[in-house]
């Protein structure tokens, strides 16, 4: 059977599969809660609006299409790195989409799993004797637009 768990980037028209999914998958919400001392109460914590969600994953990028690779085709790793650095240099979000399932085919944790990001940290690297392949490092953090919105009456 296939393997139908991927993850997706995305910008404008261009869909971008992961050619092999990475080891681990984090996910990151902390809060922003407030930490306050009352004088006969002792420490207190004042819930906050959390903070913005971020993912740091880890892969490859192969230099050429191996057998057991996570997607039908088959990208150059230059296509990967140009769409992350220029996501950062021309400060556009992205779209992350995990796409989960179990082994017999059945979805889990449902649609609407993926969330607008900036990538906020892109680093990769060559290794000695691995010719063409790339190593990478991308976290990503959740993006929510601020611009004025209008309100019809």
């Amino acid at each position: 059977m296939p393997n139908l768990y991927r993850i997706y980037f995305s910008r404008d028209s261009t869909v971008l599969p992961l050619p092999i999914n990475p080891e681990k998958l984090p996910e990151t919400k902390e809060s922003n809660n407030g930490e306050y001392n009352v004088l006969g109460l002792g420490p207190i914590m004042q819930p906050r609006t959390p903070k913005l969600r971020k993912v740091t994953i880890s892969g490859l990028f192969p230099g050429r299409r191996l057998p057991w690779m996570s997607t039908a085709v088959f990208l150059p790793p230059s296509v990967y790195i140009t769409f992350f650095k220029s996501a950062m240099d021309q400060k556009r979000p992205i779209v992350y989409t995990p796409v989960r399932y179990y082994e017999n085919g059945t979805p889990f944790l449902g649609g609407g799993m993926g969330f607008e990001c900036l990538v906020t940290s892109f680093k990769t690297e060559e290794r000695g004797g691995e010719t063409g392949d790339f190593y990478f490092d991308l976290t990503i953090t959740e993006y929510k637009d601020f611009s004025p919105q209008k309100a019809v009456l």
